[in-house]
C-alpha cells in the first residue's frame, strides 16, 4: 500500500483531534517523513565529509521553526531572524503533519531565517526535507528591519498536489504533533550518523 494512503487512513481513524496513543502516533510520523531519499541512496556522502566553509541562509516555515528540531538535526541552534516570504502560501497536506509552500500571488508566509548554515548542515536539511521538496532561492523580508534578503527555502515539488488544502498553523503543530515529531527527528539524526547500521 502507498505510504501516503496508509498514513491518511491512520489519521482518519485517529481523527487527530486529540493525539493518538504514542505508539501509533510515532508510526504515523515515521511513515510520513521518509528518511532514505534518492540523494542518500545514490551513495554520495562527500558533503558530510569535507571541511567546507561556505555559509548559507535558509528560510524555514514549518517544523524547522522549532529550535528543538533544529538542535537535533544540527547539534546547535544557528542565529535566526523572523521573516516573511511574499507571494507564497503555506498549505496543510492531507496525511502529513508538516506543511508545504507554493507560489500564491498576494499571499505571504511567516517564518524565520537560519543564518550561518554550512555545506554539511545544508546537506542534512536537504536529506530531512527529502525529495518531496525542492530547494530554491527566494527573497524574504526581515521582520525587524524590513530588509530584503535572498535566501534558500524548500518548496513543495508537486505543484498540482490534490492533497494540499487550507493553511498550516505552527502553534497547533507544537501543541498536537511536536512531541512525536521530535522522536522521529531523533531517529533520523541517528540514521544520518550511522547509516550502515540502519540499513542492515
Amino acid at each position: 500500500m502507498d505510504k501516503a494512503l496508509y498514513t491518511a487512513q491512520l489519521i482518519s481513524s485517529a481523527h487527530l483531534v486529540t493525539k493518538p496513543n504514542e505508539q501509533h502516533y510515532y508510526a504515523l510520523i515515521r511513515l510520513t517523513k521518509p528518511v532514505y531519499s534518492r540523494r542518500r541512496l545514490s551513495g554520495s556522502k562527500s558533503a558530510m565529509s569535507g571541511g567546507t566553509v561556505a555559509l548559507h541562509s535558509v528560510f524555514v516555515y514549518g517544523s524547522l521553526m522549532a529550535d528543538d528540531v533544529v538542535r537535533l538535526l544540527l547539534n546547535r541552534v544557528p542565529s535566526t531572524a523572523s521573516a516573511t516570504l511574499p507571494d507564497f502560501h503555506r498549505f496543510s497536506i492531507k496525511g502529513r503533519v508538516y506543511p508545504a509552500i507554493l507560489p500564491a500571488q498576494d499571499d505571504k508566509v511567516s517564518g524565520k531565517v537560519l543564518f550561518g548554515i554550512t555545506d554539511d548542515e545544508l546537506y542534512i536539511l536537504d536529506e530531512f526535507e527529502d525529495i518531496e521538496y525542492e530547494r530554491d532561492n527566494v527573497h524574504v523580508f526581515l521582520t525587524d528591519s524590513s530588509e530584503k534578503l535572498e535566501t534558500k527555502t524548500y518548496i513543495w515539488a508537486n505543484k498540482d498536489d490534490p492533497d494540499l488544502y487550507g493553511s498550516w498553523d505552527f502553534e497547533e503543530w507544537k501543541e498536537v504533533h511536536m512531541e512525536g515529531f521530535l522522536k522521529m527527528t531523533t531517529e533520523f539524526s541517528q540514521e544520518m550518523k550511522f547509516p550502515e547500521s540502519s540499513e542492515t
